[in-house]
């Protein structure tokens, strides 16, 4: 894959879909290396989206967004 094979305009939901998916695998690797974990991470995760969101709702809701779905992956894997 290079820059050149990319779509021209990806949308905003293939966006958000690709960061986030990025960040939860990440979130695992740091887990699993005893670095931190994953309920720690939603937790601030959750606390940057409500101060983000005083200025920038958009932003603070797609931070919101990944912040539950980080909870959740917590919630059922430990």
């Amino acid at each position: 894959m290079t820059m050149e094979t990319l779509p021209d305009e990806p949308t905003v939901r293939d966006l958000i879909h690709a960061i986030g998916g990025l960040t939860a695998i990440l979130v695992g690797h740091l887990e699993v290396a005893g670095v931190t974990t994953a309920t720690r991470i939603a937790g601030d995760l959750g606390n940057y989206a409500a101060i983000t969101a005083e200025t920038e709702s958009n932003a603070g809701d797609i931070l919101a967004y990944w912040a539950s779905v980080l909870r959740d992956v917590a919630d059922n894997h430990g």
